[in-house]
């Protein structure tokens, strides 16, 4: 299942933050869960990057991924940034679905933002939707989306942005856009993962970017979906297929997830 960092911080900039665990395995992990050092590599482990949550304007690369230096600037990004728990905007869980959402101000970059998870209990699927109102609406603005994937991915990513890992024979996570064409590009990065205090070892995210002059919400939503040892799964686009194709009134979402939940889902697929 998800772990939400909307509340709790343990000093982490992390507000909004999720890990998944499933099928025995860290799929989506907190690289620096582990770390309890000081100086640069301690503000570059707490830093938003390091987390799997959605940053604005905050793109530049820390690490240097030849010799692992850390850029020392990474102290004035993490220092202006407060910890603050996130505030929690609705809960609700029935036969079908979990779904909670979480808000905070906690970004200086931005003046709102929120995140949604949904659980399809009948898929075995979530969906992860970002909100977010830039802090400075005349200029322009980048949005990177992180996601942290555990070591030895093997991460791959195709044509339609679709990032997975490829373990042998275990566990593995598929990241599916919903509308890949939000994003401009997705790219792998190297970071750092601490499992234990002190301990660390090469690493790799995806980030999804996205640079936009528009001062109007933003909204992301990407569909994960864990995978069992032997589950061979076409994935990406069946679920195209469903949210494109399927004859659905919003009637009926209403009727079967409720008003909040089906708005929150008409919004995330771009469906007028």
């Amino acid at each position: 299942g998800f772990t939400n960092k909307a509340v709790g911080s343990h000093g982490h900039k992390d507000a909004l933050s999720v890990s998944m665990y499933a099928y025995g395995k860290f799929l989506l992990v907190d690289p620096g869960y582990g770390a309890v050092l000081t100086g640069n590599i301690r503000n570059y482990m707490i830093s938003p990057q390091q987390h799997n949550i959605l940053t604005v304007n905050d793109y530049k690369n820390y690490l240097d991924p030849e010799t692992n230096a850390i850029d020392p600037t990474i102290k004035t990004a993490t220092a202006t940034l407060p910890n603050k728990d996130g505030k929690e905007e609705c809960f609700d869980s029935n036969l079908h679905y979990d779904f909670i959402e979480y808000s905070t101000d906690a970004y200086t970059t931005s003046k709102q933002a929120q995140r949604s998870v949904t659980f399809l209990k009948d898929a075995k699927i979530f969906v992860v939707t970002d909100y977010v109102i830039p802090n400075d609406d005349t200029s322009e603005n980048v949005y990177t989306q992180n996601w942290h994937l555990y070591p030895g991915s093997n991460m791959t990513f195709d044509e339609n942005k679709i990032v997975r890992s490829n373990f042998e024979n275990e566990p593995n996570v598929m990241l599916v856009p919903v509308n890949p064409d939000e994003f401009d590009e997705v790219t792998k990065v190297k970071t750092l993962y601490s499992e234990r205090s002190g301990q660390f070892i090469d690493s790799h995210k995806a980030v999804y970017k996205k640079t936009k002059n528009d001062a109007s919400t933003t909204t992301f939503s990407t569909i994960v979906v864990p995978m069992n040892v032997g589950e061979d799964l076409i994935v990406a686009g069946v679920l195209h297929d469903v949210l494109e194709d399927t004859a659905v009134t919003y009637e009926e979402l209403i009727a079967e997830f409720g008003e909040r939940v089906a708005r929150r889902y008409i919004e995330s697929i771009g469906w007028q």
